[in-house]
């Protein structure tokens, strides 16, 4: 067949490039459209030499040479499009032979981490000759194995299902199997490059648990809901029938009561039915949970884990998703057992529900960007250098091929998360390769079809999606528009100022034409619809009628568009849109957050926030020595803050996201460095301490190990004078 190619757009020109010569994108014959489908497709080369594996897919799966994994994919992006891996294949030097196995999931359903569309995967493997020693639709032989069990709950409704698996008649030897029927995909994507770096892989065994016990099980626990409600079916969603589920082990794991022990036990280690073993991490760790089991006799496996444990019991961490693994062994075989999916964890419980077993050792795989990649420092402050040691690996986690929110329940490219976590990356590794897919996957996404959105939502036209590559019944969220506009402007402008500008213009002229219809006859927005969110407090129940964090936020998008497109009435909204907020909101003494209207008059209704004044004071050149600011000075410096107490009740105190992300910036452009700097150490300190990672809230609930949180190292570095590349560009207020 011709070459499939690849149309990307590079500074000034069009580059094709050929990724496959011979492969063609399959699936098993007549399943691409099936949710949570399993497919194994197998080769076994002879005579390579430097061979090189290109790989893309639109599934979940992983690559294995010779029996050991090797890859994790794919490299998510819009719908309809595909980016391709290429994996040098290890110990190709001198025409040896390798054993391939891909082992994919196509989930065909809606969430938050990626696109709705059907499954497929295409590979193909080259010597360094550019010889096809073996392709997709070519001499890959496929098998549908059927171990991965099919109707079970969605692990989240942001992601895809739980895993459960029946190894006791199979386990990877497919001999016994008929090859199943394949044929090509009958829309194939188009295949575009992979700027992102291929992710670190390292294995950490573990041979000792923090205790082995029994642990008790009462059938007549009450069942706690699900978070989300999965229980619910929502067929729209993908989910199977609730009576149609085989094995519910969230479930199974509420009615245990499993003993928090603090005895040192050695690995390996012979469990009966009824045991279970703790394994202790000491730190919130991101990968593929492992565990390394003889079966004694045939044994049914649940895995539990969680990024926290508190009390004197093992209870899951209530995040909005099922992390819990099952796996039903036969008897007399030995197992290296691997999630297929990546997870966040610290503890991980392995309990046996029946049968016997020998844990030989259990663990993870690491899926974080490359640590070559990544800068370190020393600063002259042991709490400083754990939290920007925290922020570290939260960054290394949510930043594979996307920027994530986090590895947990969504892995779900957020807006406005992207923006912090784009000055990481250019500061960690002095590019931006991550940020450039994550930024061009919007761009690519194709309009919606009705026929294929949860509950037929469609984005107005114009509008972005609040996180993509997805596909979610949650609507739309109008800020989350705007903060792409900020983070694009400062990657064109100072972190790839080669990019094509031309290949992004056209999505923020249509957000400023979008934006346009809810202008009122003051120029400011107001009704806007969607999901209005300035941070998670109070202040987002006060983002109607017209809501000044909002407006503030606009009046930047327009200056920052304004540049972008040369547009000089742009410019010239922008100051008006600012100046007319500005005299609006102010109180005197503070900004109000919103105005509603009384008998068709927009009335100020006195609600303040502490986030309020910080938008107020970043995008608004606020000049806070102003004498008619002296009350806002000393909030901001002697008041607000995470150490903030009990003065000034009536204003709403910040949250975490993103009020206490966005006071930071405005600390930044005062260079008040040392009250930054107390400020990170009051706010982050305990989450380094207790996890080493970064986490979503103030307290321990949600994520554990949150992508924007790493925004900390990059905010220490400023202060400490380490990262001046970017620093004028993306501090400019004014």
């Amino acid at each position: 067949m011709n070459d499939i190619i690849s149309i990307y757009s590079a500074k000034d020109k069009v580059i094709i490039m050929a990724f496959f010569k011979k492969a063609v994108p399959v699936w098993l014959k007549e399943k691409e459209n099936e949710p949570n489908c399993q497919a194994v497709f197998t080769v076994n080369t002879d005579g390579l030499n430097k061979a090189v594996l290109y790989i893309s897919g639109f599934t979940a799966y992983r690559v294995f040479i010779n029996g050991k994994f090797a890859h994790f994919g794919p490299a998510r992006t819009a719908k309809g499009y595909a980016r391709v891996d290429i994996l040098p294949l290890p110990d190709c030097e001198t025409g040896v032979s390798k054993s391939i196995m891909i082992e994919a999931v196509g989930y065909r359903c809606f969430a938050l981490c990626t696109a709705n569309q059907p499954s497929f995967i295409c590979a193909e493997i080259r010597n360094g000759d550019g010889s096809v020693v073996a392709a997709t639709g070519y001499n890959f032989t496929a098998y549908e194995p059927k171990t991965h069990l099919q109707k079970v709950m969605r692990y989240s409704r942001q992601r895809h299902y739980s895993e459960v698996y029946d190894y006791r008649a199979l386990y990877r030897d497919f001999s016994i199997l008929e090859p199943a029927e394949t044929a090509p995909i009958p829309e194939p994507p188009v295949f575009i490059e992979r700027h992102a770096p291929i992710a670190e892989y390292n294995t950490t065994n573990i041979s000792e648990c923090r205790y082995i016990s029994k642990y008790s099980y009462d059938e007549n626990t009450e069942i706690k809901k699900s978070p989300y409600g999965l229980e619910d079916v929502m067929p729209v969603l993908g989910e199977f029938p609730y009576n149609e589920m085989e094995y519910i082990p969230y479930q199974y794991i509420q009615k245990c009561r499993i003993p928090m022990g603090n005895k040192t036990a050695g690995l390996p280690a012979v469990l009966c039915a009824g045991q279970f073993a703790l394994i202790d991490l000491k730190k919130v760790c991101a990968g593929f949970i492992t565990a390394d089991i003889d079966a004694l006799s045939e044994s049914d496996i649940v895995v539990g884990f969680s990024e926290y444990c508190e009390g004197e019991f093992y209870v899951n961490q209530p995040n909005s998703s099922i992390n819990v693994l099952e796996y039903l062994l036969g008897a007399k075989k030995h197992y290296e057992l691997s999630s297929l999916e990546p997870y966040s964890f610290r503890y991980i419980v392995i309990l046996v529900k029946s049968g016997e077993i020998r844990l030989n050792g259990s663990g993870y795989i690491s899926f974080n960007h490359p640590s070559s990649r990544l800068r370190s420092e020393n600063f002259d402050d042991s709490e400083l250098n754990a939290i920007w040691n925290a922020s570290k690996r939260s960054f290394a986690h949510n930043s594979i091929d996307i920027y994530t929110d986090c590895p947990s329940r969504e892995r779900g490219g957020w807006l406005c998360d992207s923006y912090f976590s784009g000055k990481v990356e250019y500061y960690m590794t002095g590019s931006s390769v991550v940020e450039r897919d994550f930024l061009e996957n919007f761009v690519l996404r194709p309009a919606d079809d009705p026929k294929e959105t949860s509950h037929g939502n469609v984005l107005p036209d114009g509008m972005l999606p609040m996180c993509y590559p997805s596909d979610h019944y949650v609507n739309y969220i109008p800020q989350w528009a705007m903060w792409y506009v900020l983070e694009l402007y400062e990657y064109l402008t100072a972190r790839n100022p080669g990019a094509d500008r031309g290949f992004f213009l056209p999505v923020i002229e249509k957000l400023v034409s979008f934006f346009e219809k809810f202008e009122n006859s003051d120029g400011l927005l107001e009704k806007l619809g969607g999901w209005n969110f300035v941070e998670w407090s109070k202040a987002n129940s006060w983002v109607q009628d017209v809501n000044y964090p909002t407006n503030f936020l606009y009046s930047e998008m327009l200056r920052l568009a304004a540049k972008l497109l040369n547009r000089e009435d742009l410019r010239i909204k922008a100051e008006k849109v600012k100046k007319t907020a500005l005299e609006k909101s102010f109180n005197g003494e503070f900004f109000t957050d919103n105005a509603v209207y009384k008998d068709g008059v927009l009335v100020n209704t006195g609600n303040i926030s502490e986030t309020c004044q910080y938008y107020a004071l970043r995008f608004c050149s606020v000049n806070i020595n102003d004498p008619k600011y002296s009350v806002l000075k000393n909030a901001v410096l002697n008041v607000f803050g995470p150490k903030r107490t009990t003065e000034y009740p009536e204003i709403e105190k910040s949250n975490a996201f993103i009020g206490m992300y966005v006071r930071t910036e405005v600390l930044l452009k005062l260079k008040l460095y040392d009250k930054m700097l107390s400020d990170i150490k009051g706010y982050f300190g305990y989450m380094a301490s207790s996890t080493q990672t970064l986490w979503e809230y103030s307290e321990p609930k949600g994520s554990l190990n949150h992508g924007f949180a790493s925004y900390a190292a990059y905010a220490i570095a400023v202060a400490y004078g380490k990262d001046s590349r970017q620093t004028p560009t993306s501090l400019r207020i004014s």
